[in-house]
């Protein structure tokens, strides 16, 4: 009986402290809205360019992430406050603290990621891969019969090639000794089961993603990346030596620590945005 009753004060416990954070983030949200607004009457219906010039600000256990736009009709702003690890977000366009974060920020305490990588699924009528080695036999083309994001996918044939070669993904501009995360997804149709590694594009120091590991469906390999002291370009690439043929999709770059996840994410994925034009920049958002 008295564990009985120990259970139940502990699920009554997290329930009235998990009301409090989402009261306490809400309300955050709401206050901050209300002084954004307030901002934009006073200042010929222009958003604050910053929130510290409508006097808000981190504080204590609150933190606010805030992107907004002057230059569109209509202006645009949205605001997201985590209070104990609980987000809440209002816009221009929903005035009302609605649990979850704006496109583009982080959610619930973990900070969002940007993907480096500007057309991650060649959606853009432009391929994100090239042909990789020295071998015959092969090429890289756009695909839209097979994709494991959007409706697109680089595909690599090989036949009657001699040699080894494969598909490199386009060199993404890094800082020096930073790590980044990165992943790819491969679709083996025929042939031996490549290898990925992350690089440099004069092909020097290498890491190896994770083993794919099947053929015949969509796999996922991923690896930590430390660039050098005066690295600053980053691609991956495979080489094959039989004939065969290999999709490649979703490619993800990203700085950060081997903690986070390289499940794909881009512009198009849930809680992300584009930082320009769709399927030809960089695109922010939480890790999936």
């Amino acid at each position: 009986m008295i564990a009985i009753l120990a259970a139940i004060t502990i699920v009554a416990y997290n329930g009235i402290n998990n009301r409090a954070k989402a009261s306490a983030a809400s309300s955050a949200a709401q206050q901050a809205a209300k002084k954004v607004m307030a901002y934009a009457v006073t200042n010929a219906e222009q958003y604050p360019a910053a929130l510290s010039d409508a006097g808000v600000s981190d504080s204590g256990s609150t933190s606010y992430q805030y992107r907004v736009d002057n230059t569109g009709n209509p202006k645009t702003f949205c605001l997201t406050a985590t209070s104990q690890n609980v987000s809440f977000f209002v816009s221009n366009a929903i005035t009302s603290a609605t649990a979850g974060a704006c496109a583009g920020h982080g959610l619930n305490g973990v900070a969002p990621i940007t993907n480096l990588v500007p057309n991650p699924s060649s959606e853009s009528g432009t391929l994100a891969f090239s042909t990789a080695g020295s071998g015959s036999g092969g090429g890289v083309s756009i695909d839209t019969s097979r994709a494991d994001s959007g409706s697109r996918s680089a595909r690599f044939t090989r036949t009657g090639g001699s040699g080894t070669s494969g598909i490199k993904s386009n060199a993404i501009a890094v800082s020096p000794n930073t790590a980044y995360r990165i992943g790819v997804s491969t679709y083996v149709e025929s042939g031996a089961i490549p290898q990925w590694f992350a690089v440099d594009a004069s092909y020097g120091s290498q890491v190896a993603l994770s083993a794919l590991g099947s053929t015949g469906s969509w796999r996922r390999a991923s690896a930590t990346y430390t660039t050098g002291p005066s690295q600053t370009t980053l691609m991956i690439y495979n080489l094959v030596g039989a004939d065969g043929v290999y999709y490649a999709d979703s490619l993800l770059i990203f700085q950060g620590g081997s903690s986070l996840s390289t499940a794909y994410g881009d512009g198009d994925s849930p809680g992300w945005m584009w930082n320009g034009s769709p399927n030809n920049s960089t695109s922010t958002g939480p890790p999936q």
